[in-house]
């Protein structure tokens, strides 16, 4: 009988004894004192901050990328009105495709390539389609 008393004497005093840790523990990692948070709160709140940094930054990303691909399909139209409004400059891009993408991509280049391919053509604009008898073949 004394070995099962003193059995329990021990499982008695290491339950309280666990217990007391357990409880210091969740006191010191959980609970704040009023002025500072707890540790916990703390890691908690940085890993919150990490987690809405990431959140903004994807959606920067998304309306960015948005915003981005309708610039570029602005460029685009008006790179393609200048190529399509001068003949000389529409020849040279669809035969090289490569300039014609590189045209594409900066419409003060295709201005400027369309300025210097109406010098090219003789200093004077091209005339606009379907009004030829404005047109002057002088150059050829």
């Amino acid at each position: 009988m004394t070995l099962f008393f003193c059995l329990i004497v021990a499982g008695v005093i290491i339950r309280r004894r666990v217990s007391a840790r357990i409880s210091a523990f969740i006191l010191e990692n959980f609970v704040g004192d009023g002025k500072t948070p707890s540790p916990f709160a703390s890691v908690v709140d940085s890993i919150a901050a990490v987690v809405a940094g990431q959140i903004a930054a994807h959606l920067k990303a998304v309306f960015l990328g948005l915003q981005s691909v309708e610039g570029k399909n602005e460029r685009r139209a008006a790179a393609q009105a200048v190529i399509s409004g001068n003949s000389v400059l529409g020849a040279i891009a669809s035969a090289f495709p490569a300039v014609r993408r590189k045209l594409s991509g900066n419409p003060a280049l295709a201005a400027l390539a369309g300025l210097a391919a109406d010098k090219f053509s003789g200093g004077k604009p091209p005339p606009a389609a379907g009004d030829l008898s404005k047109a002057k073949f002088d150059n050829f």
